[in-house]
């Protein structure tokens, strides 16, 4: 594709998505499977980031079924977990592996980590042909009545690329919900999420997840760390403060903190090492209708009034 008035000469492309989670990944192959010509770009350099999905539902692996990535995703995961909710002196053992649906081939719910759901969705888009451009930056887009113009930053320089579509799968923060001038209306939750990987001693001998109800909330040891044995997921009320980044993880816990949030859960184990720690800020939030009809955000509510789905 050639921009109107000159510039670099790049492939032709349908959609471009903006962002390489999850959604991003999942809306690739799905437009791939449609005919699309999909290219998708990332501004993280690296695929790894710390994992804050921890179980995959029922109704995620039909949605992802038809994409040829089911078998490839429950190879990896935990389909029979076994959860131990402590409430005190009272422990109730729960089995996840049959939710009674049964209009669903996976009646059971996942445990998979999040990082690993999108190693395999990105080992999918490569056996199609396609690569995630990872280090690549959206600086901005604007749709012009018959596209999208956007403009890219890697370490190969500056680009102009126009395309029918461009998609924002890139977080809270969307660069894409920006250009498109789509709002974020919302609060701030009064809890927040602490996440930790770490190795603890006198941990309880049984195998699964493990749940505690705590004065503070819930504290929940999955057996799933990435940098240590267990992941720690523990609910807490909100200190406030402006400038925080919403369901992103921000600044490290420190352990002391960490040891409380166990102590005052009824845990019964002690911190051995701690490999890494964040509190992730909450809130509630609805994007808006968008302005063009070119760019959009997943989830918003839009309804495009020119141009027609790609098609193949």
């Amino acid at each position: 594709m050639v921009a109107p008035h000159g510039g670099n000469v790049t492939p032709a492309v349908d959609v471009l998505v903006v962002g390489a989670g999850t959604t991003g990944l999942s809306l690739a192959l799905q437009a791939r499977a449609h005919g699309a010509r999909v290219r998708v770009v990332e501004r993280r350099p690296g695929p790894f980031r710390p994992s804050r999905a921890l179980i995959l539902h029922s109704r995620t692996l039909e949605v992802l079924r038809p994409l040829g990535v089911t078998d490839a995703l429950l190879e990896l995961a935990d389909t029979a977990p076994r959860v131990h909710v402590r409430l005190g002196s009272r422990v109730v053992d729960a089995g996840l592996a049959d939710l009674a649906l049964p209009d669903t081939a996976f009646p059971h719910l996942s445990l998979l980590r999040q990082t690993d759901v999108e190693t395999v969705l990105t080992r999918a888009l490569a056996d199609r042909g396609m690569t995630v451009e990872r280090g690549t930056e959206l600086l901005g887009a604007r749709d012009d009545g018959d596209g999208v113009r956007a403009v890219l930053r890697s370490r190969h320089g500056v680009e102009e690329i126009r395309c029918p579509f461009v998609v924002g799968c890139d977080g809270p923060a969307s660069a894409v919900r920006s250009c498109a001038g789509i709002g974020w209306h919302g609060r701030p939750y009064a809890e927040e999420v602490v996440l930790a990987d770490l190795d603890l001693g006198g941990t309880p001998p049984e195998a699964g997840a493990e749940v505690f109800a705590g004065r503070q909330g819930l504290l929940f040891l999955f057996p799933l760390g990435e940098q240590a044995t267990w992941r720690l997921l523990a609910t807490r009320a909100s200190d406030g403060g402006a400038g925080q980044c919403f369901g992103r993880p921000g600044a490290a816990v420190p352990r002391a903190e960490l040891q409380q949030l166990m102590d005052d859960s009824g845990a019964g184990a002690r911190i051995a090492r701690l490999a890494w720690s964040a509190r992730v800020p909450l809130q509630c939030g609805l994007a808006g209708v968008s302005a063009g009809d070119g760019c959009s955000s997943p989830g918003t509510r839009r309804t495009p009034t020119r141009r027609p789905p790609v098609r193949a």
